[in-house]
């Protein structure tokens, strides 16, 4: 079973912004520091979400997203608000499958008022519905307690992979220990009410059955679905009793920029890990390199199988273990996301032009080099500005005949300009 799948990243409505100053087959050196010529550097603050966000994720049936959002300089903090709460999204992604479950959530909520659930559940499943949302009063203060954001990538820049993967893991295994004692990587009611769950795993499978049914991420950190299907999961339903609730799989409005794989919904995580490390070895990455990242509790089972599945489409390109080593420290949730979105868009890229040959990294991201020399970026951003960072990144990356970023998100003006100048293209994959 699949999800209706669609990356972000689609070559076929990429648009190409042409660098006139390039001449094919020079090498074209790197902007000196982080300078260029009457161009200075952006400052980041707040941004008008229908500058980056498309119609289809600025309001719908009872939700909508304010209209302004802070941003760390590559990832807005969008505030959703619903009438379950008011949530704080870290990133386009993560605001289109808040969306996305909005409509999850609603079912579950539809199936725990009728009379059948509550004959079969009790007079527990007919108290009122837990709305666990993360409340957002000041969205502009709320960013900076945001879990780790791309921007904070480019703060580590200088540690090795390795460095990054010991201060990613002590996070990390705190979700793995809630994972081992409850089943689930979010508090469920019972957790809650201080009440252990009794059976765990049996939970987890009861939950894969719902998440199943109801075309969701069983591994969701939504603090309000992964709630109701904890509560429901415990009940111990089996999925041959979903019919008779009368739920159905949620008629999804939206297109979502990830895949959950069938042995994502039916298999524990043990055995999901035990396929994703199979893989890896298969495509040559280090038993090293391998353990720290299947190790880092941030790639959910699902996040972990997305990721895999994205570096198998650069099978045959040299430098698989530096990529799968450089997302092995990944310190949020958030950054997973990063790593799985641009890696999809090296793959992708790659599936449609055949040329990349090896890879490296440069600062955070990894660097793709094709057969006749070019350098191939991705920016999985939802935008670009020309700030310091971003100015450093570009004029230190590897000298090459040609230089290409493929962005996610749209530049501004002064980082068009800038890139450009410096002798880039750019490869845009916005709004859609």
């Amino acid at each position: 079973m699949r999800l209706n799948v669609q990356i972000a990243f689609v070559m076929a409505v990429a648009t190409t912004l042409p660098v006139g100053s390039q001449t094919p087959g020079v090498a074209v050196p790197a902007a000196p520091g982080v300078a260029v010529p009457g161009i200075p550097v952006e400052t980041v603050g707040s941004m008008p979400v229908q500058t980056v966000l498309p119609g289809r994720l600025l309001s719908g049936p009872g939700w909508r997203v304010r209209d302004q959002a802070p941003t760390d300089g590559y990832a807005g903090w969008y505030t959703l608000e619903c009438e379950y709460g008011t949530f704080g999204c870290l990133g386009i992604e993560m605001l289109e499958e808040r969306v996305r479950e909005l409509y999850a959530i609603r079912e579950l909520d539809r199936v725990s008022k009728t009379g059948v659930f509550l004959k079969a559940a009790g007079e527990a499943a007919a108290k009122p519905f837990e709305a666990a949302a993360h409340i957002v009063k000041d969205p502009v203060g709320s960013i900076k307690k945001a879990p780790a954001g791309i921007a904070g990538l480019f703060k580590r820049v200088g540690k090795g992979a390795q460095e990054l993967g010991r201060a990613a893991q002590k996070q990390a295994q705190a979700r793995e220990d809630r994972y081992q004692q409850t089943g689930s990587y979010s508090a469920s009611a019972e957790e809650r009410a201080g009440r252990p769950v009794q059976d765990p795993m049996a939970a987890s499978r009861s939950r894969q059955q719902w998440a199943a049914k109801l075309g969701v991420d069983p591994y969701t950190t939504n603090p309000v679905l992964a709630g109701k299907l904890n509560e429901f999961a415990v009940l111990s339903f089996t999925g041959s009793t979903l019919t008779s609730f009368g739920i159905s799989a949620v008629a999804m409005p939206l297109t979502v920029t990830q895949k959950v794989d069938e042995y994502v919904l039916t298999m524990p995580p043990s055995k999901v890990k035990e396929i994703n490390a199979g893989k890896l070895q298969r495509l040559g990455v280090s038993s090293a390199s391998a353990t720290a990242f299947l190790d880092n509790g941030f790639f959910t089972p699902t996040l972990e199988t997305r990721f895999v599945k994205a570096v198998g489409g650069l099978g045959g390109v040299a430098g698989l273990d530096r990529v799968v080593a450089l997302a092995s420290g990944a310190a949020s949730e958030v950054q997973a996301r990063f790593f799985c979105r641009t890696v999809e868009m090296l793959s992708s890229y790659h599936r449609a032009k055949g040329t990349l040959a090896s890879l490296t990294v440069h600062a955070p991201l990894p660097v793709a080099t094709t057969r006749d020399g070019s350098l191939v970026v991705a920016a999985a951003v939802d935008y670009l500005p020309w700030t310091a960072r971003t100015a450093k990144f570009a004029g230190t990356a590897p000298v090459a005949p040609n230089r290409v970023l493929l962005s996610t998100g749209p530049l501004t003006v002064a980082a068009d300009r800038a890139l450009k100048q410096s002798g880039w293209t750019v490869i845009y994959a916005g709004k859609s």
